[in-house]
């Protein structure tokens, strides 16, 4: 089975009825009531042999970003972030303490406190982080209605060039690079949903067209977008040339946002500094991605192909 087909599989094999599920498989994160409360649950991993190489991959990013992977699902559900635990595969005693101190930095930049966790021997590095948060009004997948826009934030593609770059033992390129190793989750969110009513959210850890299907396919809709206005980066064409728009499509691990809002709303090109760009339609062509008269493949990264 393919990636989606396993998460259906579980999604009803597991399916429970307990009341206090509010969000269950099948979004960026869990969404449950406890104590009047509605909380936000997600976890993420990465691992060394199929998220990154040791010898372009230093141990402190691997805390900062497997930090990053699971906040970012908080985000995109519109909820605030606030505690983690973190499990590490230990290969090294002395890479312990480089891997906390990127743990150490992002949960203190993004406020989010680390309070416990598991540590085991394993034959390669890996981190797991699960985290918890609130929210009040969670955002899904399932929200987008015909007309909407659909709207991307930062440059996607970025992410995936730097691993290319990294992965090929290329100067230069710093700006890609970084994105690859040191994602920021966006923050920001939480202030724009006060601002716009957000009917759809996701954040891009597969690539754009895998991950706007994915709002496609839980609202039952379509999209057509608007190729003129994608916000591929100076940074991203110059390295990329012609195979700019593959990796802004297809690439992953940028940890951007895709969101829909009602045609209409006055949205602004930047948030402070964060570009917004509108980037297509919500249609009813159910499942379909249209550019034109192209029909564009929701490509992306999948783990089980």
């Amino acid at each position: 089975m393919r990636e989606e087909e396993i998460i259906e599989f579980l999604r009803n094999f597991l399916a429970g009825r307990n009341e206090g599920v509010l969000v269950g498989i099948g979004d960026d994160a869990a969404v449950v009531k406890l104590g009047g409360e509605r909380i936000v649950l997600t976890c993420d991993t990465l691992e060394e042999g199929v998220h990154f190489l040791r010898d372009y991959f230093p141990l402190y990013f691997l805390g900062w970003k497997g930090m990053a992977v699971s906040i970012s699902d908080i985000y995109a559900m519109g909820g605030e972030p606030l505690y983690s635990l973190v499990s590490l595969g230990v290969v090294e005693e002395s890479g312990v303490e480089e891997i906390f101190r990127g743990v150490k930095e992002f949960s203190s930049q993004f406020k989010v406190e680390v309070v416990g966790g598991n540590l085991v021997r394993s034959d390669r590095w890996w981190i797991e982080v699960f985290s918890l948060g609130r929210v009040e009004n969670p955002i899904l997948r399932s929200g987008a209605k015909i007309g909407d826009l659909i709207v991307i934030t930062g440059y996607p593609g970025e992410a995936s060039a730097g691993r290319k770059v990294l992965e090929e033992g290329r100067n230069g390129y710093s700006e890609l690079k970084e994105r690859f190793l040191k994602p920021y989750p966006r923050k920001e969110i939480l202030e724009i949903k006060e601002e716009f009513s957000l009917t759809s959210l996701i954040d891009i850890s597969d690539g754009v067209g895998r991950d706007l299907y994915r709002i496609l396919k839980e609202s039952e809709k379509g999209a057509e977008i608007f190729p003129d206005y994608l916000p591929i980066s100076r940074s991203l064409k110059d390295f990329a040339g012609e195979k700019a728009f593959h990796y802004f499509w297809s690439g992953g691990e940028d940890y951007e946002l895709i969101f829909t809002v009602e045609k209409g709303v006055n949205l602004p090109s930047c948030w402070k500094e964060l570009p917004l760009t509108i980037i297509g339609e919500i249609t009813g062509d159910v499942g379909v991605i249209k550019s034109g008269e192209q029909i564009l493949e929701p490509a992306g990264y999948e783990h089980f192909k």
